[in-house]
């Protein structure tokens, strides 16, 4: 799981970056990040919650893992929480915190992108 700080419990938390653009911008390019990913089916996104729900099939098997990022406010400024996890399983052998920062790797430049 990562988001802003404070914001999750635990040590194994990665922290998330806030920036100071408008919600509708981070959701978008958050969007655009989760579909560029290869095997990715978004099962639901809502622009009025900021919310994307999707799922990526491994390369192999094409067993699925779900991917969740939620848009929220933080202060007067905005970040994100990205949750990964496999839906089938108990181990994953770190397949899901690579995704999580490799998405949070990619979004930066994304942003970067539109200014």
């Amino acid at each position: 799981m990562a988001c802003p700080a404070g914001w999750c419990g635990g040590s194994e938390s990665i922290q998330t970056a806030i920036y100071d653009i408008p919600k509708e911008s981070l959701f978008l390019a958050a969007k655009g990040v989760v579909q560029a990913l290869p095997r990715v089916t978004l099962l639901h996104t809502d622009e009025s919650r900021l919310q994307i729900v999707a799922v990526q099939r491994s390369k192999l098997i094409g067993f699925p893992d779900t991917i969740w990022v939620q848009i929220v406010d933080v202060k007067d400024k905005v970040s994100s929480i990205i949750f990964s996890r496999s839906n089938y399983g108990l181990w994953d052998a770190g397949v899901n915190i690579k995704r999580v920062r490799g998405l949070l790797a990619s979004l930066n430049p994304e942003l970067m992108a539109d200014n």
